[in-house]
């Protein structure tokens, strides 16, 4: 990453862009991948046959090579690119616009703050089917390639796009793969969980699900 920046940048600035992005993958990364885990074992636990293909197809990969994994887990990608849409870890972007425009009707100045909510964006009916539904067929890759590009951005997107996008993409699912193996999930009778939404999108008091050994 230095060697990169150091081709654009005098030596003192790229490392300075060097260190706030690792502190962007270290600090903001850590919490956001912990939400799209929980959110995505939420779901899981109330489609256990969803959580059984899975795992199947977990305990295969994870017989293979270690530095492939995530790349052998297809439909667990699936299921993972639905949890973030139905519950995306950052649920709101904010941006400075950097000259006036119009939104629709809406005028916009320079130094105006816009908000982008993949929130909003990822359960309006007149993009998805059924929005609110879970559905990780939503994703299969013949469905997936004919999204629009700015339909589905839980990294946002444009040329500030989650510098950790692909890293938190990989990281959760070697997390999954493993959690999936090794365990079952189950619902909680009667439980009830909100989505408290501030900078992340976590469950409010917490995730209470039954965990028992595979």
């Amino acid at each position: 990453m230095i060697r990169a920046l150091h081709a654009q940048f005098p030596a003192d600035k790229a490392e300075a862009l060097a260190v706030d992005n690792a502190i962007t993958f270290y600090v903001a990364g850590h919490e956001t991948t912990a939400n799209a885990l929980a959110w995505t074992i939420y779901l899981l636990a109330a489609q256990p046959e969803l959580q059984e293909r899975a795992r199947e197809e977990a305990k295969a990969a994870l017989a293979g090579d270690p530095g492939t994994l995530a790349e052998r887990v297809p439909y667990l990608r699936q299921l993972l690119d639905e949890s973030i849409r139905l519950y995306p870890p950052a649920p709101r972007f904010d941006r400075e616009a950097a000259g006036p425009d119009m939104m629709g009707d809406v005028e916009v100045g320079k130094g105006d703050l816009v908000s982008i909510w993949p929130w909003i964006l990822h359960r309006q009916n007149a993009l998805w089917e059924n929005a609110d539904a879970f559905d990780p067929e939503r994703f299969a890759p013949a469905r997936k390639a004919a999204l629009h590009r700015f339909q589905y951005i839980p990294f946002g997107a444009g040329p500030r796009v989650c510098v950790g996008a692909r890293f938190a993409i990989v990281e959760a699912l070697i997390v999954l793969a493993h959690w999936l193996a090794a365990r079952r999930f189950e619902t909680v009778p009667a439980m009830r969980v909100n989505a408290l939404g501030s900078i992340t999108l976590r469950p409010e008091g917490g995730m209470p699900l039954m965990v028992r050994p595979v």
